[in-house]
């Protein structure tokens, strides 16, 4: 009874410790690339934050998410970010897969003619 016990005890105890581990995860500024959108729309500033991206497609010519945003009427794109170039967006960018969940550093902004917006990632690996 008292081994059964002191078993017992011992995984409560290791449960304890687990619990504020399991949280510690790396969290985005934005959980999405609509809320990063509307915050930008709002005259926040979000370049620097982060934001969490699920590929919509494997990364072509530099964009890996693409779709409308029914609730803004735009267009969407995020694309990788590339410095020091005259275009910013990095077209031989490479191992991104499609369902891919990334939590990315935003570089730049751009809403294109208001119909189109443009989120250039710098993507953490």
């Amino acid at each position: 009874m008292r081994k059964t016990l002191s078993v017992i005890l011992a995984t409560v105890m290791l449960c304890l410790m687990l619990i504020p581990v399991t949280g510690c995860g790396p969290k985005a500024d934005y959980a999405s690339p609509h809320d990063a959108i509307v915050a930008a729309d709002s005259g926040t500033n979000v370049i620097g934050k982060t934001v969490q991206v699920t590929a919509s497609q494997d990364v072509t010519l530099g964009y890996f998410y693409t779709g409308t945003d029914i609730g803004l009427g735009v267009n969407v794109g995020v694309g990788v970010y590339k410095p020091n170039s005259a275009i910013p967006l990095d077209n031989r960018a490479s191992g991104i897969n499609k369902g891919q969940t990334l939590i990315c550093t935003i570089k730049e902004y751009n809403d294109h003619l208001k119909t189109s917006r443009i989120l250039l990632v710098e993507v953490k690996e």
